[in-house]
């Protein structure tokens, strides 16, 4: 019995939740996601970008944990006002989406035929791979600038705080 226990534990553990590294793994996980037009990565994103990202995480956070297996509701306007609360979401998402590449037209095409719920799982995905790649351009960033050859001042004048 505890053999079995260890062994599922084991074996959920190696199915855990990994955030892709590139966009090329995202694709192979996910295909969908390749027919996607070319976005900007995470590196490029403008502070308007970044800070919208930070919101739809939140929002999404807050969307699914009202009702991660789908509205849940004690009458029907309960269960509309969830729904549009999610088309909402998705369509702002959408939104961001687009501001990250040439071809917003194809984002559209791109979501056409695709169910609102998994759309939102779409999307919650693209989400979370674009906050962990921004975590790593920063930690990049922070080493570049680290570097000694940047923090020399580049004339005799000294810097002082005050």
């Amino acid at each position: 019995m505890v053999d079995e226990t260890v062994e599922e534990n084991t074996a959920a553990e190696a199915d855990e939740f990994r955030i892709p590294e590139t966009w090329a793994e995202m694709c192979e996980n996910e295909p969908l996601f390749s027919l996607l037009p070319p976005l900007a990565p995470a590196e490029r994103l403008s502070f308007k970008q970044s800070a919208q990202l930070r919101k739809l995480s939140g929002m999404a956070g807050f969307t699914l944990s009202a009702d991660i297996n789908g509205p849940e509701a004690k009458s029907l306007d309960d269960i509309e006002a969830k729904i549009d609360e999610r088309m909402e979401f998705v369509g702002t998402a959408l939104d961001w989406v687009k501001s990250l590449t040439v071809k917003p037209d194809k984002v559209d095409e791109w979501a056409t035929g695709i169910g609102l719920d998994e759309l939102f799982w779409l999307i919650e995905a693209i989400l979370m791979f674009y906050t962990d790649q921004l975590g790593k351009s920063l930690a990049s960033k922070r080493k570049s600038a680290s570097t000694r050859s940047n923090c020399l001042p580049t004339s005799n004048v000294s810097m002082v705080w005050t």
